[in-house]
């Protein structure tokens, strides 16, 4: 994984599970699981619906409804301590199968689908689990955009830039991140959460030279936080928030995923000595 790769990541990760997951969480508690293969059981699953919160269902105003893919979304994959992400550790608590006081062990969770792979039969089993309510992404939403909320984290250009004479670089990149509400409360607070931990702080530079955390879904038991060796945490800077979407009149009352909406900019430097 190249330096650039790492950087997008490394922000992506900060904003969605530090900054993000542990606030906005919805907490299920008591649902179902059924079998939908061998040894594969799924959470909160409809069998006419196939319909479960990772792939959420929006009813539109005629009665119609449409089916969103859970980009972004997916239960939460670390252990937290109040608001606190205990980054890359596993959870440990948050994902619970039971039967009565009898708790299932040697499950396998795909964060993602909300699926669980066991070899013993979970009939009669119940699920708790929180899953994220903000669809973090890391690219600009096209043709499979998620329900709302949305986040969507981008890099836009970078540069490096000799540090002194003698050896050393400053890398700079400068980031856009644009968010998508349901009404202007939602978008008020996400904008406020998102700015304030930017403001005069900084994130991690991860080494990640065993991958992501999740790897089709599943938590990569092989992950390595460490952060890189050579150059330092990534500085936010520059950083600014501003209102937009459109007005509530005319056609742009069909456009419901830019009506509230809001942006913030900021740039990230890392040094290497």
């Amino acid at each position: 994984m190249r330096l650039t790769r790492k950087e997008d990541v490394s922000v992506y990760l900060y904003i969605k599970d530090t900054v993000i997951g542990p606030r906005y969480s919805e907490v299920a508690t008591g649902e179902s699981l059924t079998s939908v293969a061998t040894n594969l059981w799924e959470m909160s699953y409809d069998s006419e619906l196939g319909f479960h919160p990772f792939r959420r269902r929006v009813t539109n105003p005629d009665g119609s409804y449409t089916d969103h893919s859970g980009l972004g979304r997916g239960l939460l994959y670390f252990d937290y301590v109040g608001e606190t992400c205990l980054f890359g550790i596993e959870q440990q608590d948050i994902v619970k199968i039971y039967d009565g006081s009898t708790l299932a062990s040697g499950c396998k969770i795909n964060y993602i689908t909300g699926q669980v792979i066991s070899s013993d039969d979970l009939s009669g089993y119940l699920v708790d689990y929180e899953w994220n309510y903000v669809s973090v992404i890391d690219s600009w939403p096209y043709e499979d955009v998620p329900a709302l909320p949305i986040v969507c984290v981008d890099m836009q250009q970078s540069k490096k830039s000799p540090l002194q004479l003698g050896g050393g670089d400053i890398r700079d990149a400068y980031w856009n991140v644009q968010i998508f509400a349901n009404n202007k409360g939602e978008r008020d607070d996400l904008t406020d959460l998102i700015y304030d931990n930017l403001y005069l702080r900084r994130c991690p530079l991860y080494l990640l030279p065993s991958g992501l955390p999740l790897q089709n879904g599943l938590y990569n038991e092989m992950f390595n936080s460490s952060v890189h060796d050579t150059y330092t945490s990534l500085f936010f800077e520059n950083v600014q928030k501003r209102l937009s979407g459109l007005p509530q009149w005319g056609f742009y009352e069909q456009e419901r995923i830019n009506r509230y909406r809001a942006e913030i900019t900021f740039d990230t430097q890392t040094y290497r000595n």
